[in-house]
């Protein structure tokens, strides 16, 4: 928890500078995103498969013109044919710097502190495990939609979570993101 706190006090006083000029990007930009994806594995045995949806929304505020702050939330749900259903979920704060601010679309990187119950943990499936803590990172890319909407962006992006707990035999949970962002004011 401390961590997270760190994080966005970090985030906020290193953008605080930014937001003093006349022409600040201060608040002038909210994003709201949208992404479902999909995960199968069909070759961890011969009668045995994996499958996993994930629901993905976040929504974030400008803090300078290359920095977006925010939220997010996911919604795991997951199923082998050897378990019944499991349903975890994961969310947490994130900063995102774009590296072409001018341009009208965004390649960003985003840095992330998350808390959830989805424990990517030993051999097999994925499963519920209370209070654990991730630091996610990743690359992402928003393209503008202009034949559908100016504020309408589809989202192509990859994020790398890691488990912060001590807990034997933990790996990186990734996911894929394709998805819709829709921003109110400028880009």
């Amino acid at each position: 928890m401390r961590l997270g706190i760190l994080f966005l006090i970090f985030t906020l006083l290193s953008n605080l500078g930014f937001s003093q000029k006349k022409d600040s990007f201060f608040l002038k930009s909210l994003v709201f995103g949208t992404s479902i994806t999909y995960k199968w594995d069909g070759s961890l045995f011969e009668n045995d498969f994996f499958q996993e949806y994930t629901w993905h929304t976040n929504g974030g505020i400008s803090v300078h013109k290359q920095v977006i702050v925010g939220g997010q939330s996911l919604k795991i749900f997951s199923k082998s044919r050897n378990k019944s259903a499991n349903s975890s979920y994961i969310y947490g704060l994130f900063t995102q710097y774009d590296f072409f601010p001018k341009k009208k679309f965004r390649f960003f990187a985003e840095l992330s502190y998350n808390k959830g119950n989805y424990c990517t943990c030993g051999r097999f499936d994925p499963y519920s495990h209370p209070n654990l803590s991730y630091i996610g990172y990743g690359l992402g890319f928003d393209v503008p939609m202009k034949s559908f909407s100016e504020n309408v962006f589809l989202d192509l992006a990859f994020y790398n979570y890691l488990i912060l707990n001590k807990i034997k035999d933990k790996y990186n949970y990734t996911q894929y993101i394709i998805g819709l962002n829709y921003y109110f004011g400028k880009k």
